[in-house]
């Protein structure tokens, strides 16, 4: 027989989600229109609430704004094509949408967006991961231990 336990229940009996004050998402700036407004938020969103700091912002606009010019590029080259006037000249789109896709790239890599930006490359684990990979032989035995290494890690 299981006994209830006695007095008040904490929050996590209730199965509500815990929302910790301390880290608020970063909010978009009063200058912006509806649908750069709208991207923002939906890229904060899309991460964890520390993940952008105050400082981020700037570029987090120039990103949203790039990224909505790149929308309306591709739109405007699906419609016309990338030649014009029967092949004599390139459509001054593409040009547009290579500008915004490369802006974007170099912002993603600032804003850490990219999955290979996030994690912490001087962590200890991350070393010695790289430390097996790189700095040992390839043999049967040395990946027996690299992966009896990596299973003591996670565990």
């Amino acid at each position: 027989m299981r006994m209830e336990k006695r007095g008040r229940k904490g929050s996590a009996g209730f199965g509500l989600p815990v929302i910790d004050v301390t880290h608020i998402p970063v909010q978009p700036p009063k200058h912006l229109g509806a649908k750069e407004r709208q991207r923002f938020v939906d890229l904060v969103a899309s991460c964890q609430p520390e993940h952008f700091s105050e400082a981020d912002v700037s570029l987090l606009c120039r990103y949203v704004e790039l990224d909505l010019l790149g929308e309306e590029a591709a739109r405007q080259l699906r419609e016309n094509g990338a030649v014009l006037d029967g092949g004599k000249r390139v459509n001054p789109w593409v040009v547009c949408q290579e500008k915004s896709v490369r802006g974007m790239a170099m912002l993603a890599l600032r804003l850490r967006l990219e999955p290979a930006t996030r994690f912490d490359r001087r962590s200890p684990a991350l070393r010695e991961t790289h430390r097996n990979l790189l700095g040992n032989p390839i043999t049967p035995a040395g990946i027996e231990g690299w992966v009896r290494k990596r299973v003591a890690l996670d565990d």
